[in-house]
């Protein structure tokens, strides 16, 4: 009997110690469970943020879009984007003369005797606060002021190419079809051609940033050139 009496004590003994050692195994199942849980909760809640910082970005964006103001409409129907011509070399700046100091109604001649390639879109370079920087422009695909034939992207020495910079206004809202920009004096302007490094200076001209990215028209043949 007293064999008998151990024998069970130790069968329950064991039996005992297996359920503990299943109730140890289940609390760290559940614990490394819901560590899981909480970590992807943490990963979906930095999402869910990330997600909704990007929907603000893009509605901050269309905001500054709006609707295009008057003062960024130029005269001319839009023009495709042209490319370089086969067998025309780009124009230097040192073969091109400045006529104007008016930013808004740029005209620059051909003086190198021969054709080149005039591309859009030229990089404006000015002063601001004693600080020579590139001015951020907003491209527009329609010519300057001129009525005159659709621009092939070459320039001959016969023809007088026409460019404009305008600076427009925020509009009632404070939107800005170009974008956003620091109301600021620009002077010392300079351009840089398409394809070159050296600058094209023009002459005494300044700029006079409203609040909004100044916006850059196509190159364009001047009126006169029909």
């Amino acid at each position: 009997m007293a064999l008998i009496a151990a024998t069970a004590l130790a069968t329950v003994a064991v039996v005992q110690t297996v359920r503990v050692h299943d109730a140890q195994q289940a609390t760290r199942h559940a614990r490394s469970a819901a560590v899981a849980l909480r970590a992807e909760r943490a990963q979906l809640t930095t999402e869910r943020n990330r997600a909704r910082a990007d929907l603000d970005a893009a509605r901050e964006q269309l905001d500054d879009v709006g609707t295009q103001p008057a003062e960024t409409s130029l005269v001319g129907d839009a023009t495709p984007i042209v490319e370089q011509p086969a067998g025309v070399a780009l124009c230097r700046p040192e073969e091109l003369e400045v006529a104007n100091n008016d930013p808004a109604f740029i005209r620059l001649f051909n003086r190198s005797g021969h054709r080149c390639a005039l591309l859009d879109y030229p990089a404006l370079i000015g002063t601001i606060g004693g600080r020579r920087q590139v001015v951020m422009t907003y491209p527009l695909a329609v010519p300057g002021y001129s009525d005159g034939p659709s621009w092939t992207g070459v320039f001959d020495p016969k023809l007088t190419a026409v460019l404009s910079f305008q600076t427009p206004t925020p509009d009632a809202h404070g939107r800005c079809a170009t974008g956003r920009a620091e109301k600021q004096h620009v002077e010392r302007l300079e351009l840089i051609l398409a394809g070159q490094t050296s600058a094209l200076a023009l002459g005494d001209a300044s700029l006079e940033i409203a609040g909004c990215r100044p916006a850059v028209s196509t190159f364009a043949y001047d009126s006169t050139d029909i």
